[in-house]
């Protein structure tokens, strides 16, 4: 029979993914009590994402985490496309470069972090159970562990457990939804020799790849499908050799890794591809961030960039108005005024390249050829694509 215990916090912070970890260290930075809970009893999961764009990486310096994850990562040199073997659109990054890491990484550390700070706690297989209302506002939260339930009191409670947010069905709050039409099959295959390390997206006759370098020695390999098309894609490739072949046309260098990382349709993650918007990001005493708020495609890394995007910032508005305020909406509901837009454009963009990706045959390649080329001369929009793509305009106030 579980125990009970009651224990009181100035803010917790529910999911202990990028968002949640970076966030309780910024805040415990300042002096503020954090409490984290989350579900999971560890940090595996069979999908995370694992590139870090340079605005966050420059953060992450700035906490001085950086050294340490450092030797646990890949620096990525480039973002490019292929089409049919020819390169349409690279983007090479220069002083600051992102980073390819897995979060099983990432996360310990970030707690390691945070437990040399006195006012942090973390509460791990502990599952969401109430928000506790009064008066309309926030006070806290209930969960359910294994051996015991906790019952805490908060000042601010933020919701930053992902897509299938607890948080946010507690809260009954209402999204818009991106219309993303394809989804992503995952495996990690050994890398090759010699193996750059770009992002990469290879166009093919049958749809497109997403390759990208995976610490130590790894390649996350993404394959393109209907949305729910895993069964139309097991009945087009009849036997799994046959998708082997395909894609050893699509990646002649990774010929021999292919073979020997495939053998059955189960080696492979299903990753559905959604963008959703939340109309409503907060109440007094409550705010969601990250995936809890708002999903983005996978391509890139921008699910957990714009998630700790959310935590930088939101841990800005509380150093610069102080936790008393910012429990009120009045104030919370600002950082939904700045990023919705934000992320409504990402989503624009995300959808026009699903459209180009998807677009068969010369006129695909003409139209994509025609977007690129026009995109890589035209110097706004080049600069808006690397704000995409790099978050450089990201800052920690001090």
């Amino acid at each position: 029979m579980n125990t009970n215990k009651k224990i009181k916090t100035d803010v917790c912070i529910v999911g202990a993914g990028p968002a949640g970890m970076l966030l309780s260290k910024l805040l415990i930075d300042q002096g503020i009590k954090v409490i984290l809970i989350d579900k999971e009893s560890d940090f595996e999961k069979e999908f995370r994402g694992e590139f870090i764009q340079p605005g966050v990486v420059n953060i992450l310096k700035g906490l001085k985490i950086y050294e340490r994850l450092e030797r646990v990562s890949i620096p990525i040199d480039s973002y490019r496309i292929m089409d049919h073997g020819e390169k349409v659109l690279e983007y090479k990054f220069q002083d600051e470069k992102g980073i390819c890491i897995r979060q099983s990484k990432i996360l310990p550390l970030m707690l390691e972090q945070c437990n040399e700070n006195g006012n942090f706690d973390f509460y791990p297989n502990h599952r969401l159970e109430t928000l506790k209302f009064e008066a309309g506002t926030v006070k806290g939260i209930t969960t359910k562990g294994d051996a015991e339930n906790l019952d805490i009191d908060a000042k601010l409670v933020v919701g930053a457990d992902g897509r299938t947010s607890g948080v946010n069905r507690l809260l009954g709050v209402q999204s818009n939804q991106a219309k993303f039409t394809m989804d992503v099959l995952w495996i990690k295959v050994d890398r090759p020799k010699n193996w750059e390390n770009n992002i990469e997206l290879r166009i093919h006759d049958e749809g497109y790849l997403v390759l990208l370098p995976s610490y130590p020695n790894k390649i996350q390999l993404g394959i393109d499908m209907e949305k729910g098309g895993a069964e139309k894609l097991r009945e087009k490739y009849n036997d799994i050799s046959e998708l082997v072949e395909m894609l050893q046309k699509v990646i002649p260098e990774m010929k021999d890794e292919l073979k020997d990382a495939i053998s059955s349709w189960k080696d492979f993650t299903p990753l559905s591809v959604s963008g959703s918007l939340s109309e409503e990001w907060s109440k007094d005493g409550v705010i969601l961030i990250g995936d809890a708020a708002h999903t983005v495609g996978p391509i890139a890394g921008q699910g957990i960039n714009q998630a700790m995007t959310d935590a930088i910032e939101l841990s800005n508005m509380i150093l610069e108005n102080g936790l008393e305020k910012m429990i009120l909406n009045s104030h919370l509901s600002k950082l939904q005024d700045k990023r919705y837009p934000e992320v409504a454009a990402l989503h624009t963009l995300q959808l026009t390249q699903e459209k180009l990706l998807s677009m068969k045959g010369e006129e695909g390649i003409l139209a994509r050829s025609k977007m690129y080329s026009k995109l890589m001369k035209n110097e706004q929009m080049k600069n808006n694509l690397q704000k995409k793509i790099t978050a450089a305009s990201l800052t920690l106030k001090e």
